[in-house]
């Protein structure tokens, strides 16, 4: 990932999406264990896991 501290609101901007819409896919992702978060919500970063 070229950019693992990108914020949700940055992410839906890019995407041109709501906030929302992203939280509610990074939920799934979250819960099938795709992502994961690495560290604390300021300082960390979004790690993809290999499935």
């Amino acid at each position: 990932m070229d950019r693992p501290n990108i914020t949700q609101e940055e992410l839906a901007r890019l995407l041109d999406v709501d906030k929302r819409t992203i939280i509610r896919n990074f939920k799934v992702l979250i819960e099938e264990k795709y992502i994961e978060r690495v560290g604390a919500n300021k300082n960390g970063h979004w790690k993809v896991n290999n499935k």
